[in-house]
C-alpha cells in the first residue's frame, strides 16, 4: 500500500498522473468550507471506477456514453453551486462527478506496482480497491495541499467568490472534454508537453 503511494506521488507530473489531478484540482476550490471532503469525494470518484474499469466490468461502449453524461452532470452541479442553490451538495456533488470523470479518461502509467494492482484487480478486490485508493491518493497530494491551504487561508468575501468561480470553470471547462470529444486530445497533448 505504502509502494502504491509513493508510486503516485513519484508520478505526479506524469500525463497519466495530470489527467488525474487536473479535475481534481477544482474540489477544493468549488467546495466552499469542505475542501478536504470535496477531495476525498473525487478521490472516491476516481478510484471506483478505476477499480471498475481494472476489473473489466465496464465495458467500452459504456465509457464512451457515460464520461460526457457525467460531465453534463459536473456543469450542472458546477453552475448550481454558483448560484448558491445548495451550499454542500452541489459542491460535492460536481467533486464526486470530477473523480468519475477523471477515472474514466484516466490511462494509467504502469510502475510495478500499480501493474501488480491493475493486474489483480479482478480477483482480489479489497486489496485492489486499497491499492487503487493508495496510489491515486499519492497522485493527488497537490489537491490535498490545496485543500490545505484554503483552510488555512479561508478567503473570505470577493476572494472566495473567485476562487469558487476559478473552481467552477476549472472543472466546467474538464467536463467539457469528454462531451466534445476532446478528452483524447487533451491526454495527447499531455504526452506531448511531458515528451518535449
Amino acid at each position: 500500500m505504502i509502494a502504491a503511494f509513493l508510486e503516485g506521488v513519484n508520478g505526479i507530473l506524469l500525463p497519466c498522473s495530470m489527467v488525474l489531478l487536473i479535475p481534481v484540482m477544482a474540489a477544493p476550490l468549488i467546495a466552499g468550507r469542505l475542501p478536504l471532503l470535496a477531495v476525498a469525494a473525487a478521490g472516491a470518484g476516481a478510484t471506483g471506477v478505476m477499480w471498475l474499469r481494472a476489473a473489466q466490468l465496464v465495458p467500452g461502449p459504456v465509457e464512451t456514453v457515460l464520461a460526457p453524461v457525467v460531465g453534463f452532470a459536473v456543469v450542472a452541479l458546477g453552475l448550481m453551486s454558483v448560484r448558491g442553490t445548495d451550499r454542500a451538495v452541489a459542491p460535492l456533488g460536481a467533486a464526486f462527478g470530477l473523480g468519475l470523470l477523471a477515472g474514466l479518461i484516466w490511462l494509467p502509467c504502469v510502475g510495478v506496482e500499480l501493474g501488480g494492482i491493475l493486474t489483480s484487480a479482478g480477483q482480489r478486490m479489497p486489496s485492489s480497491v486499497l491499492g487503487l485508493g493508495a496510489y491515486a491518493l499519492g497522485v493527488l497530494v497537490p489537491a490535498l495541499a490545496a485543500a490545505l491551504l484554503l483552510i488555512v487561508i479561508r478567503p473570505r468575501g470577493t476572494t472566495q467568490h473567485l476562487v469558487h468561480r476559478g473552481g467552477v470553470a476549472l472543472a466546467v471547462l474538464v467536463a467539457l472534454l469528454p462531451v466534445t470529444g476532446l478528452d483524447d486530445r487533451f491526454v495527447g497533448w499531455l504526452v506531448q508537453l511531458s515528451v518535449s
